[in-house]
């Protein structure tokens, strides 16, 4: 997979993540010179457990979740939920950041989320002070003690994501 990157639309942004960035992280290396990048990785079945549940309760493929599906198609290689082939490019996509990244410590921190250390680890990564607030579990009702997150939140914050995405306009998708 081959992204364009002509046009500069995070510009405007100081992090992105999720799926775009598992898709593109080569490309947006390139773009994007001297950038970090955050391998996020967890037990091969609390990670299956959690996508399952994602996807069970994301609304079911019709004509308004195309760009949805052919996301998921490129990430997963499938826009349905489907055990084996999520487990097998889970790990290609472990196994792919690992090897591009190779030698380049600097750019590439691998965080288990399941880790007790994880603020420490994020921190010295990105060379800021250690937040004093319990790390945010976006499985639980409150994350962190930011707010609570509600359903129709994601929705919105996806909403918007989607709109940057196709239109070329950068959104506050905070």
């Amino acid at each position: 997979m081959y992204g364009k990157f002509e046009r500069d639309e995070l510009s405007d942004f100081e992090a992105c993540s999720d799926i775009p960035v598992a898709i593109y992280f080569r490309e947006l290396d390139r773009r994007y010179p001297g950038s970090k990048f955050i391998l996020t990785t967890r037990d091969e079945r609390s990670w299956l457990d959690s996508t399952r549940a994602w996807w069970a309760n994301t609304p079911p493929s019709d004509r308004s979740t195309l760009l949805r599906d052919m996301v998921r198609l490129a990430a997963y290689g499938s826009a349905t939920y489907c055990e084996d082939r999520f487990l097998r490019r889970y790990r290609e996509h472990l196994s792919q950041v690992r090897e591009y990244f190779s030698g380049r410590a600097p750019s590439l921190l691998e965080l288990d989320v399941a880790a007790e250390d994880k603020w420490r680890k994020l921190s010295r990564f990105l060379d800021v002070p250690e937040p004093v607030i319990k790390y945010p579990h976006a499985r639980s009702p409150r994350l962190g003690e930011f707010r609570v997150v509600r359903r129709e939140d994601l929705i919105e914050k996806r909403e918007k994501l989607l709109i940057a995405l196709t239109s070329g306009k950068p959104s506050a998708i905070g």
